[in-house]
């Protein structure tokens, strides 16, 4: 028995997901000031930004290993650990760019936060209920509570 694969546009979103990861964990290491300012290297909870694109970069890998099986439980996994991630990001960028940014710091701290919601963290979310029910229908003992 062949193992069941993810939908099509799970595995798009997955993909470009993936590749926006890719390319964030290559600015961090490559143009980090231009990025995130001239406080690059300062940022308020003393993460290196190396540290965040090396993350960036893992992530990536994992999404495209994902797209290479394209298996439920490959693309849910990398979709649960995207999901992870993504549900930090608002946070964070509120916290860092309040405390650097002057008066106008507020409507560019919601706006990249709204925008990773609306274009990360939702489609993360309809993907991962997808799955979900996917694995359920496949595996019997995995729908019990």
């Amino acid at each position: 028995m062949t193992p069941a694969r993810a939908p099509a546009w799970i595995r798009v979103v997955i993909g470009a997901l993936g590749a926006a990861s890719f390319a964030l964990g290559l600015a961090c290491f490559v143009m980090p000031a231009r990025l995130f300012g001239p406080d690059a290297y300062r940022t308020l909870a003393r993460v290196p930004i190396g540290l965040l694109g090396a993350m960036a970069i893992g992530v990536a890998l994992g999404a495209a290993r994902a797209m290479r099986h394209a298996t439920v439980d490959a693309v849910r996994t990398v979709a649960v650990t995207m999901f992870g991630a993504a549900v930090l990001v608002p946070p964070v960028v509120t916290f860092n760019i309040g405390a650097f940014g002057n008066l106008t710091s507020a409507a560019r701290a919601f706006m990249i936060a709204a925008l990773v919601v609306a274009f990360v963290s939702v489609p993360l979310l309809l993907s991962l209920r997808v799955l979900k029910r996917m694995y359920r229908a496949r595996d019997p003992r995995a729908s019990r509570p």
